[in-house]
Parts: C-alpha cells; structure tokens; sequence
C-alpha cells in the first residue's frame, strides 16, 4: 500500500521540481504559445505587429503544395532513420566493450566522450578539413590505398552530402548515448551474469538474454531522444551545406523554417511549419512508445 505524501514532502517534491519546471514553461511551452498565433498572419519580421495581415490558415494550406516541404521532411526521416539504428548500437558495442573488455575503464570513457564536449562549431570545421576534395583526411586515404577514383567534393557532392553530414551527426552523438548504456550496464546483476555463464551460455548469449532485457528501458530512453533531435537538427546543417548543394540537398524542416523566416522574411510562414514540426515530432514519438509499450507487455 503506498504512503501518502505529508504537506512538507509534497511542498518540498514541489521545491525541487520548480527551476526545472520554470525553464520548461520559458523555452518550450511559451515559444509554442506565441508561435501558433503568428502562424495565422503574413508578416515579413520588419517593423510593427499592427502591419501583420491575418490570414487564417492560409499558411497551411500552402504547405500542402509546398515541394521544398515534403523534401525537407522526407530528409528529416531519413536522418532518423539512419541516426535511431546507428547512435544506439554503435554506443551499445562501445559501451560493452568499455564495460567487459578495457581495463582501463575511466581512461576510455573520457577519451570516447570528448566528440560530446566539442563545440559543433569546431566540429564542422574540423569535417570541412576531413571531407575536403584536394587535402582532406578521406581523400587522402582512399589515394593511398589506390581508390583514387572514389574521392569526391564530400559536402559539395549531391549524391554524398546528405550522408556525410549523418556521419558527422553520428560521431558527435553516439558517446552521450554511449555514456547512459555504460552507467546501465553497471546495475546489470552481475549474479545473473554469473548464472548464465555456469548454465553454459556463450558471451554473447548472456548479452543478449541477459545485459540487453535489464538495460532495454534506458534503451528506450535513448532511442527516443535521438529521434526527437532527429527533428531538431539545424545548426550542424547550415554550418557545413546551408542545406545545399544546389537544391534542397540537405535541407530539413530545421533550415527550411529559418530560410522562410529569415531569409524569405515569410514570419507566417515559417511559424506555420514550425507549428506542423512540432505535430509531427509528437506524433512520431507517439507512435514509437506505443509500439514499445506493446512489445513490454
């Protein structure tokens, strides 16, 4: 039977919950509130408000026959799909390895974590160099080993722009996830671990029956939130391809929203998608808990 909580607890629960709480009203429930009504008006940023004309849901209606829109977001869904199954099982072998092979355990975590504390800023910097066409690290890795035909202009090229930004986004995210598994894996009874070695399983039997059931909800957790960053990708975009090259490349909803809004000074607009990102971020995360709620059961 659970207790019920005193005045002071629940005062003090209350306390402790009201700075995380105060910033979760400021940077994400208000921005959403001033948003939705901007979405209505056809406004170009400059000047007065009383300038805006209202025009309903006109901006909508717009983008049901935007194309950039639809390309932008079939973009977004492509780099869930790609980071949701690369971050969480690169971060999962690494984190193993960490946890059941090195020794040496604090040496590795901080050197695996250091992607992590970079500032994306030098991070794109530092790809522009590895991914450049005359001396970058790739290109010259492929002329040693005599693939000279397969060096490319990497962000410049069309067909390789889009997926080598996702390498980056990979290597940039992976120890964060990695760093949450590693503090999992050790509260993994190790009793159990024991228990299924004596029994006659193989290492990899006993991280499959055993390590991955009691790590799967932080799993979950994991996998969620690199979904959900999957729809807020910019900043990595417009550092490196601005969402090109040529056409639409790269872009995702992130750079096309600021494009319309700063660029095309549509304010109506870009709120207008900024408003459906956020629909659609809901519903996809919706969709993914439901199916793991299913699967738990």
């Amino acid at each position: 039977m659970q207790r019920k909580l005193s005045r002071l607890e629940e005062r003090s629960f209350l306390l402790f919950i009201l700075p995380a709480f105060s910033l979760y009203v400021v940077f994400w429930m208000f921005p959403i509130v001033i948003t939705a009504p901007f979405s209505l008006i056809s406004w170009n940023g400059v000047g007065s408000w009383t300038t805006a004309k209202f025009v309903g849901l006109n901006n909508y209606l717009k983008i049901l026959s935007d194309k950039t829109f639809y390309i932008a977001l079939t973009h977004n869904f492509q780099y869930m799909l790609v980071t949701m199954i690369a971050i969480p099982t690169i971060a999962f072998f690494l984190a193993l390895f960490v946890e059941k092979i090195i020794k040496n355990k604090s040496f590795f975590r901080t050197s695996l974590f250091i992607p992590i504390v970079l500032p994306l800023l030098l991070v794109t910097l530092m790809f522009k160099y590895v991914y450049h066409f005359d001396y970058g690290l790739v290109n010259c890795f492929l002329h040693g080993i005599g693939l000279s035909n397969l060096a490319t202009d990497w962000l410049g090229n069309k067909a390789t722009a889009f997926g080598a930004l996702m390498v980056i986004s990979v290597w940039k995210n992976t120890p964060f996830t990695m760093v949450i598994l590693l503090a999992s894996m050790q509260d993994v009874s190790r009793d159990l671990e024991e228990a299924s070695l004596l029994d006659g399983c193989s290492f990899w039997k006993s991280v499959y029956h055993v390590i991955i059931p009691q790590i799967l909800p932080v799993l979950v957790v994991a996998v969620g939130l690199v979904i959900i960053d999957a729809f807020r990708v910019f900043d990595l975009i417009y550092m490196t391809t601005e969402g090109g090259p040529g056409f639409s490349t790269t872009e995702v909803l992130g750079t096309y929203i600021y494009k319309a809004g700063f660029t095309n000074m549509r304010m109506g607009y870009a709120a207008a998608i900024s408003m459906v990102n956020i629909v659609i971020v809901m519903i996809v995360s919706g969709i993914y808990l439901t199916i793991n709620r299913k699967i738990d059961q």
